[in-house]
């Protein structure tokens, strides 16, 4: 039963939600490939919409 729901960031890496954990990227495994249950995409979907995602990223490791 699909119960878990990630994004894919590019570069072999994704940002997912695991119940009662705090959100984290991971990496995209043979392990997190084979649970794939489907790949959806908004119909409107656009590289640019990530920006600030990946900002937060950035700002996010700098403060490590």
């Amino acid at each position: 039963v699909p119960n878990h729901a990630a994004i894919y960031c590019g570069d072999g890496e994704l940002l997912h939600h695991i119940p009662e954990q705090l959100s984290k990227r991971e990496r995209y495994t043979d392990k997190w490939q084979r649970r794939t249950h489907s790949i959806w995409r908004h119909r409107a979907w656009r590289e640019f919409a990530f920006t600030g995602i990946c900002n937060d990223f950035a700002a996010a490791s700098a403060c490590r």
